[in-house]
């Protein structure tokens, strides 16, 4: 959702430059950029808690290549 606001921003200053300073523009950027890391954070650590969910309960199956394999209903890990 943070994304989202911080986006809206950066197009409201857009579309208004003449009402925004340089230091606001950096100030949404740096926003945005903030944002963008904590989501991106947000999902890695997800998809590492249920690796570690699926390891210690003895559900983690691997193919013979060494990928992971496609667990039923399990959409946050796509396989290649």
């Amino acid at each position: 959702r943070q994304v989202e606001t911080n986006l809206r921003r950066q197009r409201g200053q857009e579309l208004d430059p003449d009402n925004v300073t340089p230091q606001e523009r950096v100030d949404t950027q740096n926003a945005l950029l903030s944002a963008q890391n904590a989501r991106d954070q947000a999902e890695a650590d997800l998809r590492v808690s249920i690796l570690n969910y699926l390891l210690n309960t003895g559900q983690m199956r691997v193919t013979e290549t060494g990928a992971i394999s496609p667990i039923g209903g399990l959409d946050l890990m796509p396989v290649d």
